[in-house]
């Protein structure tokens, strides 16, 4: 059974790498724009936590969190539960795709596609961006549904997102949203000046319009202007709103008033707030939704945190109570030796009945499957797919029990090589030099293939410098679109996945070899016999925390490997304070580390900053990432960005690894899963449509 599921798992894990990210070519109908079901106007404090729907299924959703801190105020929530709690509570102002694309026409509407399957998608605004290159400015031009409305009924006007721009502004705001660190043009003096009563960079420009105008441009302003639009007649003061005399719904330098509500979180999204009652928020319907009225009347987020503790804590009892079994099975089966047939009979029945009593080693399954919740997320460890697959009939992640959705990290990890410190005749550029870094980037590679099976189902293997989803990232669709490499000096592959591990192993070592070879290190007879001037036989990687790295296992064997050709890779155990110390900067070889692509991500900081470690010293290059990070144009940027990745892999001064993978668990038995979100990302999960999911009963 154990081997089945291994293989089962494996081939879902395979084919959602094959699979390319977007399609071209490909002709999609767009979806009509939902409706809203425009009713009586919603009084304050009417709504249920139960009862019947309107035409809904009455039975709520049940989602699983993290620990409440309830402070549900979109101003200050910092906690994950915290902000779950809000986000179904609003609309953002600015919505991206499955791939991490801004949707910029979401009034109307845009189709895109992701794994060859069209989407569309609808979001509270229009957005344009334009740069003004004499001005080195970017203005972003925001003209609002005027259809849309808050969840009491009340017009989302352009006074609604400013005051929520000068909140979030604010230089006592102190959460999580960005939108206050961005170059908004004018900001600095609103913040230092107190005579500076407006933030030249926001203005309004009609009931439904306004523009945001920032000093050069950023990819991250458009990510930063992703916050809730939230209602001053409700957070704010109106008395204190007067946008012609600079004033915001609040005191200047003092949001305190507007965070004030901490309890019962309003918005313009999918679900109204009920109450907070023992650790459970309750949610009604909210039928004024712009994507349309929620299709389950009920929805209730629980707090899990101390359910699980409990929960693991009796997986735990089981498991070792289970291994002592085991082990006096072995010592009995030891004494018996003289009645084999009848102790294999005995065995057979005892493994029968232990199957029937198995508990689940995977305590989030077992409060799905028990109807604790409908929903609730994981983080993969150890063998808990099997087990996960175990509590289906069927043994797979998905069955009449539970359905399992992978979603990834924004994070990714990587191996460096710098540039400057593994070379040949200190020339870095020189083909001597790349085919050195490529000899040790070629046997990296081929380990963390094998390190992603170990790890089945946890991790996504990348091919490129970026996470997989996204839109930057070339697609597995391309032509040129290659496993990183996994190419021989004469551009044969290396390896393919026919092969015996071992087969591959020698296939490895030998292009290896052949690299080095041409970065001027001699062999005879299969021994290295000398090295080229600049080189050296001994290279260090920095390994931060060690053997607890998860990266550790994969630099074990690269090691190993390279032992095998006269090369030694030696893994130096480091910190957190000492990976990030200019010393260790200036003198690494090698290291593993992690790329976060969420915010705040620029290829120039990232390949060319005082901090980093890769050694490149090519101006045209530094030119040509700073052009790449200041390109508005999507598609332009795309293009760029994979030249940039080509070159990054062609100087091998990068290894991509992967990016860690969460499941989220479903209870099949009580939610109809063909009506969940498909297809989810780090930058798109099945929240972002929870308005279509019904309940069965």
């Amino acid at each position: 059974m154990r081997s089945k599921i291994k293989q089962t798992i494996s081939v879902i894990l395979c084919l959602s790498m094959i699979l390319g990210m977007t399609g071209c070519g490909k002709k999609v109908k767009k979806e009509p724009k939902p409706k809203p079901k425009v009713t009586i106007s919603t009084k304050k404090g009417s709504a249920q936590a139960g009862g019947k729907g309107d035409g809904q299924a009455d039975s709520p959703i049940v989602i699983g969190c993290d620990k409440l801190n309830k402070n549900f105020n979109p101003f200050s929530a910092k906690s994950a539960g915290d902000k779950e709690v809000v986000r179904l509570t609003q609309a953002y102002l600015v919505t991206n795709d499955r791939a991490g694309k801004p949707v910029y026409k979401g009034v109307e509407g845009e189709v895109r596609l992701y794994n060859d399957n069209g989407y569309t998608y609808y979001g509270p605004a229009d957005i344009s961006v334009q740069y003004r290159k004499k001005k080195n400015r970017t203005v972003y031009t925001i003209k609002l549904d005027d259809d849309l409305l808050f969840s009491d009924g009340e017009n989302v006007t352009a006074d609604d997102v400013i005051f929520s721009l000068y909140a979030f502004c604010d230089k006592s705001y102190k959460g999580d949203e960005k939108i206050g660190k961005q170059k908004i043009t004018g900001l600095q003096k609103y913040r230092k000046n107190k005579k500076v009563r407006k933030i030249s960079g926001i203005r309004k420009t009609g009931k439904y319009s306004l523009t945001l105008t920032t000093d050069g441009y950023s990819d991250d302003t458009i990510k930063a202007l992703q916050i809730p639009i939230c209602p001053l007649h409700y957070y704010g003061d109106e008395s204190k709103y007067n946008y012609k005399k600079g004033r915001f719904g609040f005191k200047k330098g003092d949001i305190s008033s507007v965070r004030a509500n901490k309890r019962s979180p309003m918005g313009a999204g999918p679900y109204r707030y009920v109450k907070y009652e023992k650790k459970i928020v309750y949610y009604t319907y909210n039928e004024l939704y712009f994507n349309g009225c929620p299709k389950t009347a009920f929805v209730q987020i629980k707090e899990m945190s101390g359910i699980l503790k409990k929960a693991n804590k009796r997986v735990a009892k089981v498991i070792a109570e289970e291994k002592k079994a085991e082990a006096a099975g072995e010592d009995e089966k030891t004494q018996d030796n003289n009645e084999d047939a009848k102790a294999g009979d005995d065995k057979a029945k005892d493994e029968n009945a232990s199957d029937e009593e198995t508990v689940n080693h995977v305590a989030e399954v077992t409060e799905v499957t028990e109807g604790t919740v409908d929903v609730l997320d994981r983080n993969i460890s150890g063998d808990d797919l099997e087990w996960i697959a175990k509590a289906n009939s069927n043994g797979k992640l998905y069955g009449s029990d539970i359905n399992t959705s992978f979603t990834s990290d924004k994070k990714f990890s990587y191996v460096g090589i710098n540039a400057k410190n593994v070379r040949v005749a200190n020339k870095s550029e020189s083909e001597q030099s790349k085919a050195l870094r490529k000899a040790i980037a070629s046997a990296i590679s081929a380990q963390r293939i094998q390190r992603a099976e170990e790890l089945a189902g946890k991790v996504k293997i990348l091919n490129y410098p970026y996470t997989s989803e996204s839109w930057l990232s070339p697609n597995t669709g391309d032509e040129d679109y290659n496993r990183a490499y996994s190419d021989t000096i004469d551009g044969e592959e290396i390896y393919n996945d026919d092969m015996t591990d071992e087969d591959k192993r020698i296939a490895v070592k030998d292009a290896a070899t052949k690299y080095l070879e041409k970065a001027g290190y001699t062999f005879k007879d299969g021994v290295l016999e000398s090295i080229p001037v600049g080189a050296s036989k001994t290279y260090r990687i920095y390994v931060e925390n060690g053997r607890k790295n998860m990266l550790y296992p994969m630099i074990k064997e690269t090691s190993a490997l390279l032992k095998d050709i006269g090369v030694n890779l030696k893994i130096v155990s480091v910190t957190k304070k000492q990976m990030n110390s200019k010393k260790f900067i200036n003198k690494a070889q090698l290291w593993c580390a992690e790329t976060d692509t969420s915010y705040g991500y620029s290829l120039y900081k990232k390949y060319m900053s005082k901090t980093n470690m890769f050694g490149i010293k090519i101006p045209e290059f530094s030119t040509y990432l700073k052009k790449t990070d200041a390109t508005v144009k999507m598609g332009r940027k795309q293009k760029l960005y994979k030249k940039v990745f080509n070159n990054i892999l062609e100087q091998a001064v990068e290894v991509p690894v992967f990016q860690k993978q969460k499941a989220t668990l479903f209870s099949a038995k009580r939610i109809k899963m063909s009506t969940v979100t498909k297809d989810t990302t780090a930058y798109y999960d099945w929240i972002n449509e929870i308005q279509n999911v019904e309940m069965k009963e």
